[in-house]
């Protein structure tokens, strides 16, 4: 399929050996006019469907409902909040879609939006005390939040010491809402929001978004509030018109394997994960749980590493039983696997290995995580950050 999918590009200075999805896919450099472009090309169709821990699907957004409420959203920022261009606004949400529509609210009326890691209940004063410090430390005077974490906000609070910002609840905000029922006025307004350049580095069929039939599958377990989910999973897929079947990390946590589930029930072209995500699907396999009916056929890429090394053993052992059981391809040089490294501060994408599971002349036990690279980096030593010869272990900057 990555042979199928490769494209030479002579104006983009590609290569026949690079798949297509290693080349930025939108001439755009703006996110929002992408965006834009896509939710009123597929205005009716899924964008992303929320299944619960059970597998079941809990809600569908559709692209144009995403963008509608999203209008709302900003506006509603921007005017009866009073926030202006360049603010910043905690985001404190349970996993679930609601947090989506937030943060693209937030880009579209220029609000820096904050993520945060959900405060966890059991360690509510150790959680409340990170969330004071992000708080603090990016100086936002708003937080935005979902009912389940302000329903808790609101029962704690007596006893424990939440951040001193003004709360509100974004979920249903705009609901029923559609683009004929906002004015031309406020579009202009959100006119405003940053731009972010966005790299596809996501699928091996790329599809016309005409053909809504045809359109990218991907599954997703990545949490939305770090860098790989958010970008990979949902703003990424967002533009390039995906469908995403996406689900709380709480919930593979419980059954790792309620992933492979959701890859063959909805038919995912690619999905992503830390290494350690494919080594408990192959533990929790081995060990008797049942995949009778988890067919992989399907799967063209998996990408894996982003912040952390590729382990070739535990990806390797991943494709040889799934193979075996769930029919996912096997090549014998694991092409299907796409090692890659992220950074934070270039918006994730910064390489991958297009040719799969490269090994290391000097390490066997590690894979290549890219050699094309996307930003210019070099390695320096992390005292002097002076640059170091080739072939000397130190620290990336770019």
């Amino acid at each position: 399929a990555l042979e199928q999918a490769s494209d030479a590009s002579d104006d983009a200075g590609m290569t026949s050996s690079r798949p297509r999805w290693f080349r930025p896919w939108s001439d755009e450099v703006s996110w929002q006019e992408q965006a834009r472009k896509t939710a009123t090309t597929l205005e009716k169709e899924t964008f992303l469907t929320w299944l619960d821990g059970a597998g079941a699907e809990v809600t569908s957004l559709s692209f144009g409902v995403v963008w509608a409420r999203s209008t709302f959203v900003a506006d509603w920022l921007l005017g009866d909040l009073g926030l202006a261009v360049g603010d910043r606004a905690v985001l404190a949400y349970a996993p679930g879609p609601e947090f989506f529509v937030a943060f693209v609210a937030c880009l579209r009326a220029g609000i820096l939006a904050v993520p945060n890691y959900p405060t966890d209940p059991a360690q509510l004063r150790r959680g409340l005390e990170k969330l004071d410090l992000v708080t603090k430390n990016c100086g936002a005077e708003v937080g935005l939040t979902d009912s389940i974490v302000n329903k808790l906000r609101a029962t704690t609070s007596v006893w424990h010491s939440w951040p001193g910002i003004r709360w509100h609840n974004t979920e249903g905000l705009g609901e029923g809402v559609n683009d004929d029922d906002l004015s031309t006025a406020l579009f202009h307004r959100l006119r405003r929001c940053f731009d972010l350049r966005l790299g596809e580095a996501s699928s091996a069929r790329l599809r016309d978004l005409r053909e809504p039939s045809s359109r990218v599958v991907a599954a997703s377990w990545l949490p939305q509030f770090h860098d790989t989910g958010l970008m990979l999973t949902l703003l990424g897929p967002f533009c390039a018109g995906y469908h995403m079947v996406n689900f709380s990390p709480l919930s593979f946590l419980a059954d790792p394997l309620a992933w492979m589930r959701a890859v063959s029930k909805y038919r995912a072209l690619w999905t992503a994960a830390p290494d350690f995500g494919y080594q408990l699907c192959t533990k929790r396999a081995a060990a008797g749980a049942d995949i009778n009916d988890v067919d992989l056929s399907c799967v063209v890429l998996l990408a894996c590493g982003a912040g952390q090394r590729c382990v070739p053993s535990i990806l390797r052992e991943f494709a040889a039983f799934f193979a075996v059981r769930c029919r996912l391809l096997d090549d014998g040089n694991r092409t299907l696997f796409v090692p890659n490294y992220g950074l934070a501060e270039h918006v994730v994408a910064t390489c991958g290995e297009a040719e799969g599971l490269v090994m290391s002349r000097r390490r066997p036990d590690l894979a290549s995580c890219g050699s094309e690279f996307q930003i210019d980096l070099c390695v320096v030593d992390a005292e002097t950050r002076g640059v170091l010869p080739d072939g000397t272990p130190g620290e990336l900057f770019g």
